[in-house]
């Protein structure tokens, strides 16, 4: 295979992308983070156990990072490649398309495991309290990696099929969050096993660990280079409109409903005009409205089953102002893909504007 043009290409991006250092800092920060919430409980826990269980923690916050970090830097892997127009450009190299999809992964997966290794020293505390065996660390290693593999694998099949970056990201995850359920579901009863049986039965489970996800991988590889090979020339040129979209683009009752008064926006607020001004900007707004009423007295039906209405209230927030974050970031990386922020620059809007 002819990867070595790829790799050098990819390794070069991504060794002057400043966010891959703040990235490992974040994820050594937030294992630090767990760690010190859990030293400051005053939890009745035998001595010899709270080294186990302040690894588990940790290892379930490494978890959550891997299937939710891991497809979001993957998922732009070949999307981008199809806006920029360069993806034409690789296939008129001897590189086929398998070959483009390993590079991919490799250089993805190196990216990722670098920001594992940085978590590394902070899992020597909870090794160093005692409680966790060689063979159980080994095993949850093993794990992990085979999570890593399942969530790149993930990134790189949604990266394939889609062309934009947010629908890229949400494919990703869509997929990263169906696969993790699965993964989980297999790997609770293994999991409490190798921390109760023999010691030889946790190196057994870490080797089973270490080939099931590679071979998931490689099928999803297999799988994605396909779909590159048959559909690429099509994509570059024009990205496929999903039928909900057409559905509400075409239909004149939508339309009605979603109209609005143009000028008097724009007189009011510029900045408001350019995020609403077309119809899928209104629809996310009116749809995060619809979801907040919604959920409110949904939460009161959770008192049966014991939860917190207030806890309710709270995650609501957190997932609003994770959407915020989101939305904000997508529409200001679409309006510097389209030029739209240079010229709102030379308009009379302030930057703080």
């Amino acid at each position: 295979m002819n990867l070595r043009p790829v790799i050098e290409r990819e390794l070069i991006c991504e060794a002057r992308n400043p966010a891959n250092y703040l990235l490992r800092v974040i994820a050594a920060a937030a294992l630090l983070f767990t760690g010190g919430l859990y030293l400051l409980e005053d939890a009745a826990v035998n001595q010899q156990w709270q080294g186990l269980l302040l690894f588990q923690r940790m290892n379930l916050v490494i978890l959550l990072t891997i299937f939710v970090l891991v497809p979001i830097l993957a998922a732009d892997a070949i999307a981008r490649e199809k806006r920029e127009g360069t993806l034409g450009l690789l296939f008129l190299t001897p590189l086929k398309a398998r070959e483009i999809v390993i590079g991919k992964c490799l250089i993805h997966g190196l990216r990722s495991l670098t920001v594992l290794i940085a978590t590394a020293p902070m899992l020597a505390l909870p090794v160093m309290m005692g409680g966790v065996s060689i063979s159980q660390l080994l095993s949850t290693i093993a794990y992990d990696l085979s999570a890593l593999c399942v969530a790149l694998a993930a990134g790189i099949h949604a990266s394939v099929r889609q062309t934009e970056w947010f629908r890229a990201v949400a494919a990703a995850l869509l997929m990263s969050f169906g696969l993790s359920f699965l993964f989980w579901t297999c790997a609770i009863p293994i999991q409490r096993l190798t921390y109760q049986a023999a010691p030889i039965i946790p190196l057994v489970v870490s080797a089973l660990w270490l080939v099931f996800g590679p071979l998931i991988l490689w099928r999803f590889i297999e799988t994605s280079a396909g779909w590159l090979a048959r559909n690429w020339s099509r994509e570059i040129t024009r990205s496929p409109e999903p039928q909900w979209v057409s559905l509400f683009a075409n239909s004149p009752f939508w339309r009605g409903v979603f109209r609005w008064n143009k000028s008097r926006a724009l007189d009011r607020n510029p900045v408001a005009w350019l995020q609403e001004r077309s119809w899928t900007g209104r629809l996310t707004k009116w749809g995060w409205l619809l979801l907040v009423l919604a959920s409110i007295p949904l939460g009161g039906c959770f008192g049966s089953w014991n939860m917190d209405y207030t806890s309710w209230l709270n995650g609501l927030g957190l997932l609003l102002v994770a959407g915020i974050s989101f939305t904000a970031t997508s529409t200001f990386r679409q309006e510097r893909e389209t030029g739209a922020l240079e010229l709102l620059l030379v308009t009379p809007l302030t930057a703080n504007q």
